[in-house]
């Protein structure tokens, strides 16, 4: 399966805006900067495993319904 990081970052964006949190409250959940979430959410960065698991915690999202939305052809 291939990630498009792209449209992870937008998912979690979207997630996160949706749910009215900001970059700051995030950082704190997962124990990331706001700057690398931010990043994160441009597609500029790649998540480690562990962090994946954070964000998805964190907005109470399924790993599954993210990885269906964002895996690549």
């Amino acid at each position: 399966m291939h990630i498009d990081f792209v449209k992870l970052g937008a998912y979690i964006r979207n997630a996160r805006t949706q749910q009215g949190k900001t970059l700051e409250e995030m950082a704190s959940q997962t124990g990331c900067s706001a700057e690398f979430l931010q990043n994160l959410e441009k597609g500029q960065r790649k998540p480690e495993l562990e962090v994946f698991f954070k964000l998805i915690s964190a907005l109470n999202l399924s790993g599954d319904e993210v990885l269906a939305n964002v895996a690549g052809a």
